[in-house]
């Protein structure tokens, strides 16, 4: 048995973000788990950010959306 972990850590504020724990087979032919990308964010190069370093790249997102959307009309 082997046993993955994976600490996401915000590359920012250097902030614990989550900690992911899998138990795997470590049998020759089996896949192990990819981490989660929930945090990650694609800048040029990926990054993991939390929730708090994030906040303005989503509102400008939102913001770009919203601009998209209105030009729709």
């Amino acid at each position: 048995m082997i046993r993955l972990t994976y600490t996401h850590i915000c590359d920012l504020c250097q902030k614990n973000i989550d900690t992911e724990t899998y138990d795997c087979t470590n049998l020759i032919h089996a896949s192990f788990p990819r981490p989660m990308s929930r945090y990650t964010y694609q800048l040029g190069s990926a990054m993991e950010l939390c929730n708090e370093c994030a906040a303005p790249i989503w509102k400008a997102r939102d913001e770009v959306i919203d601009k998209c959307k209105e030009g729709m009309k």
